[in-house]
């Protein structure tokens, strides 16, 4: 009989070309260098273990991201090792590469605990703590970024070194109110920021930072608000014995400084005022100077009310208008009318008493003329009659005191 021969493995014979083709591997790597005690490829390393893990996630950025954000992002494991001194030494284990859309990916990555650390400009993830089994493909899911902090420190002025009212400063979309010395100090998301101070009428005052996360920046030099030039506009009306000749003459004065300004038309602009208090004087030939006080605010476009100039006539400034009527065969005339005006424009009347006198309150600024048409008597005039300060009375051109004579009619 022939002797049979089993040819299944013998249990033996397996261990031993298991062993063999691992000696072989071992030896291999050994040609090409020595094989980390944790390789999964190491002969000594458990079998359930010699199977690599991979990973795989995608990163979530405020706003969605953009290529160019996830062009920069990171995304690494890390293992932990004891350093010197009992302290904790962090090394990188892998980084993987992100797409444009935040997916990424680690392959082949040995077994074990890892930290995951995520982070772009600005921009971090909390850190993930993960263990990854032998030969699974793990999907974590999205990792949010979040952004990174840090503090900017400030004050906000205007030209003048002041604080400014109702000043406000905004970083991206959020706003922050400066203290009452202008000083503001705030939390904002880390990276490039440009810093904005706004009031109302004033420009805008802007400086680039780059804040530091956890760093307490400060923005140097006060951030100035220079206020816009403030335009006040009005109106200068004459109560009485209004002429286009005497409107042309209206004058206004600003803060007693010699700026001028002609109405036209009545109407008058004083533009790049200063914000704050201001004082204007209206004046005119033969009227009361007129003040206003008013306050404007920068970058305020204001109409005053009505400015009205009151005849010097009837004011505290007013002067006495006196004549003597009198006949030319002699002696006073009463009871005569007797019209004044200036130029031509109607002033007054007034009558004569029995002294042929007249008295008028008048405006030292103004020439006036009498006429008299009245019965018995050929119409006459007198002018113009001038103020004269040293006489604190009216006077005729030659300067000689006012007296109107009547001819009698035959």
């Amino acid at each position: 009989m022939r002797p049979t021969t089993d040819t299944r493995p013998q249990p033996w014979t397996a261990r031993v070309s298991g062993a063999a083709a691992l000696g072989l591997i071992a030896v291999a790597l050994a040609g090409c260098g020595p094989v980390e005690a944790d390789h999964p490829l190491d002969p000594d390393t458990p079998r359930a273990q010699q199977q690599p893990s991979r990973l795989a996630g995608q990163l979530i950025a405020p706003g969605g991201g953009s290529a160019e954000l996830f062009a920069d992002a990171r995304v690494e494991l890390w293992t932990a090792a004891d350093g010197p001194d009992d302290t904790v030494v962090s090394m990188t284990a892998y980084a993987a590469p992100i797409d444009a859309a935040g997916r990424f990916r680690f392959d082949a990555v040995t077994p074990g605990t890892y930290r995951l650390d995520a982070s772009a400009d600005g921009l971090a993830a909390d850190p993930l703590v993960l263990t990854l089994p032998a030969g699974e493909v793990i999907d974590i899911g999205p990792v949010v970024l979040e952004p990174l902090w840090g503090t900017v420190i400030g004050r906000v002025l205007d030209d003048a070194g002041q604080t400014v009212p109702a000043a406000v400063v905004s970083i991206g979309d959020s706003l922050f109110v400066p203290d009452g010395n202008g000083r503001f100090e705030v939390a904002v998301p880390a990276g490039a920021a440009t810093i904005t101070a706004e009031a109302p009428g004033h420009e805008p005052a802007r400086r680039a930072l780059d804040v530091e996360p956890g760093i307490r920046t400060t923005v140097g030099a006060p951030l100035v608000l220079v206020p816009r030039a403030a335009t006040l506009t009005g109106r200068v009306e004459l109560r009485r014995f209004a002429t286009d000749e005497r409107r042309a003459a209206i004058t206004l004065e600003l803060d007693d400084a010699g700026d001028i300004v002609a109405p036209v038309d009545g109407r008058f602009t004083f533009d790049d005022l200063a914000p704050g208090a201001h004082r204007i004087i209206a004046r005119a030939n033969g009227y009361d100077p007129e003040e206003r006080q008013v306050v404007i605010a920068a970058g305020d476009r204001r109409e005053l009310d009505p400015i009205e100039l009151l005849h010097a006539s009837t004011g505290p400034d007013a002067v006495r208008l006196t004549a003597i009527i009198e006949s030319a065969d002699g002696g006073p005339v009463a009871g005569v009318t007797v019209a004044a005006r200036i130029n031509t424009v109607p002033f007054a009347t007034a009558v004569s008493d029995r002294d042929g006198r007249i008295d008028l309150a008048a405006a030292r600024d103004d020439r006036y003329w009498l006429d008299v048409d009245t019965a018995g008597f050929a119409p006459a005039s007198l002018g113009p009659l001038i103020y004269a300060a040293e006489h604190d009375a009216f006077r005729g051109i030659e300067g000689d005191r006012p007296r109107l004579v009547l001819q009698p009619l035959p």
